[in-house]
């Protein structure tokens, strides 16, 4: 019998990302790409293999490479100005002109600690990230299943346990009343 593990997702804060989005990365690429991930909840591969021709009438239309199911993303203010600040097209189409993934996360490490984040950070935090915020924000787990391209809610129901675990958490920092005398 195989038992399954409980694994820690780690997600990124509102405070976090904008702390980010503020702190120069030696690779500005890596900075683009993860801050779209965060705000599209897109995975690595399909970062890396999105195309200008994805992009169309004000959303994104793909198939995901690992699951091979259709996602439709809107593009919001963010996503556009994300888009938008490249200094020049990739003459591929690719959206995206990242290094290698070694060299990527290598990257995405050390802009982290220098954005006085001390959680362990992957590129793939960018997906919980979106995912927990999305619900936090909206509070709408069916929508935000469809954006992640999630075949069934329950996978999504992870995100609303994370929010659920962070304010405890939270709530368990404030310090207790202590009688004197």
């Amino acid at each position: 019998e195989i038992k399954r593990i409980k694994v820690q997702k780690e997600f990124l804060t509102i405070e976090d990302i904008d702390r980010l989005y503020n702190t120069e990365c030696e690779y500005p690429e890596v900075k683009r790409a993860f801050l779209f991930a965060c705000f599209s909840g897109l995975r690595l591969g399909d970062v890396l293999a999105l195309r200008y021709s994805d992009i169309q009438g004000g959303e994104i239309r793909i198939i995901q490479r690992k699951t091979k199911g259709q996602v439709t993303i809107p593009i919001t203010n963010t996503i556009r100005k994300i888009l938008e600040d490249v200094e020049v097209l990739n003459a591929n189409g690719l959206v995206f002109d990242l290094p290698s993934k070694t060299t990527s996360n290598a990257a995405l490490k050390r802009w982290v600690v220098a954005a006085g984040i001390t959680k362990k950070i992957s590129f793939h935090s960018s997906r919980h990230t979106f995912a927990t915020l999305l619900v936090y924000y909206s509070k709408d787990i069916f929508t935000a299943s469809r954006l992640l391209g999630h075949s069934d809610v329950k996978i999504t129901q992870i995100y609303a346990k994370l929010i659920d675990d962070a304010k405890l958490t939270a709530m368990n920092s404030l310090p207790e009343l202590q009688k004197k005398g």
